[in-house]
């Protein structure tokens, strides 16, 4: 009788509790909700294309030369992954450098000097990478760094496949060699100069002066073994902190103006067509300033 009674004071239950299902894939929500509830709570398909839809109008839309863009998923990828290879690039220049500044017979020396070829295998194709996503207006800018970077790559691998010793220390070792190398840190001057140019970056100006003063120095012997082990030094130091700062910039600044770059992939008859409506644009929006 008490049982009954029980049973029939009880309130009935609106969801029948389930089993939680083992889940792999963002329904978490699955693991606590029971299947009856989540009909309720499910989004229509209309629901959804709303929801998209008002997830893209709130993304930030900015000016351009020759329109509109915004920031795409596809854009924020490219500018980490430029970013990461550039730290990629930089860890390998201080490992590489490593070796300068501790005793030719120790036991870290030793260890150091037999990961040098691959640390300079990784520091070009990260820079490569780099090379390959950075944004720059001028096309042919652009593919002069990639030429250089092709070329020092080049020489780079020939010293390593053709020398017993590691590339870093036969460079060092032979001045001249530098020509062979020199040109990937040509590349690496001609991307600080425009990181200095279009963000007024102290560290990249820095750069752009000292690559050149240390390759040039110990290829003609100008400057003595203290002096390019302290130029090498601070090559380190502004790179470390060259490539920590781009990770403070806006996604936005490596982008540069976007409608400038899709401009440039139209056909020249688009392009045309493209200018066109810009000036008409224009003048339509002098008539209406003229008559306020």
């Amino acid at each position: 009788m008490h049982l009954s009674l029980t049973t029939a004071l009880s309130p009935p239950h609106t969801c029948r509790k389930t089993t939680p299902q083992i889940v792999t894939s963002n329904s978490y929500a699955r693991l606590f909700i029971p299947t009856p509830c989540r009909k309720r709570f499910a989004l229509k398909p209309a629901q959804r294309r709303t929801d998209a839809r008002a997830a893209f109008e709130e993304k930030p839309t900015y000016k351009g030369v020759y329109g509109e863009w915004r920031i795409e998923e596809e854009d924020v990828k490219e500018v980490t992954a430029y970013r990461v290879g550039i730290s990629a690039a930089t860890l390998s220049l201080l490992v590489c450098s490593t070796a300068a500044f501790l005793p030719e017979d120790s036991e870290t020396t030793k260890r150091v000097v037999q990961f040098l070829d691959f640390a300079s295998f990784f520091g070009i194709v990260s820079l490569g990478l780099s090379l390959k996503l950075i944004h720059v207006y001028v096309a042919p800018l652009k593919r002069l760094l990639q030429l250089l970077w092709a070329f020092g790559a080049t020489g780079t691998v020939a010293i390593m496949a053709t020398q017993e010793e590691p590339a870093a220390q036969y460079v060092f070792q032979h001045p001249m060699s530098v020509l062979a190398v020199g040109p990937v840190f040509a590349a690496v001057s001609g991307l600080a100069f425009k990181e200095g140019l279009c963000y007024g970056k102290p560290e990249a100006a820095g750069l752009f002066f000292v690559v050149p003063a240390l390759l040039l120095g110990h290829l003609f012997g100008i400057i003595p073994e203290e002096g390019e082990k302290a130029l090498l030094a601070v090559f380190c130091v502004l790179s470390a902190v060259f490539a920590g700062r781009k990770y403070t910039q806006p996604i936005k600044d490596d982008i540069g103006d976007k409608s400038i770059f899709e401009f440039q992939a139209l056909p020249e008859e688009e392009q045309l067509i493209r200018l066109r409506e810009l000036e008409i644009a224009a003048s339509a929006q002098q008539s209406r300033e003229g008559e306020q």
